[in-house]
């Protein structure tokens, strides 16, 4: 089950006795600091925006990959830690299910 609020997140796996919570936290990413932009990209603008109000939606898809999107792939969330909750005394569950109440 993930949860977060986009800053903060977690997945959380187990059962009642053995609770298991990765988290992840916004500023905690794989290497170093990257930039996913594309230096291509504004110069490229006018001619897609061109192309798109002429309907060449194709041509202009083709622009947007070859000069908007980024050059090297970004950056993945790394795991912050896990948090391990043991409940003995909760081995006989049941009907156990998860919810997520957004109200």
């Amino acid at each position: 089950l993930p949860v977060g609020n986009g800053r903060l997140g977690a997945m959380i796996y187990g059962d009642p006795v053995n609770e298991k919570i990765q988290l992840n936290e916004e500023t905690f990413w794989s290497g170093g600091p990257s930039r996913n932009d594309n230096p291509k990209a504004l110069e490229a603008l006018p001619e897609i925006r061109q192309l798109i109000f002429e309907g060449k939606y194709q041509e202009g898809e083709k622009m947007v990959n070859q000069h908007m999107m980024t050059e090297r792939n970004g950056s993945m969330y790394q795991v912050v830690g896990t948090l391990e909750l043991n409940f003995d005394g909760h081995q006989n569950y049941t009907n156990y299910y998860r919810e997520l109440d957004l109200e």
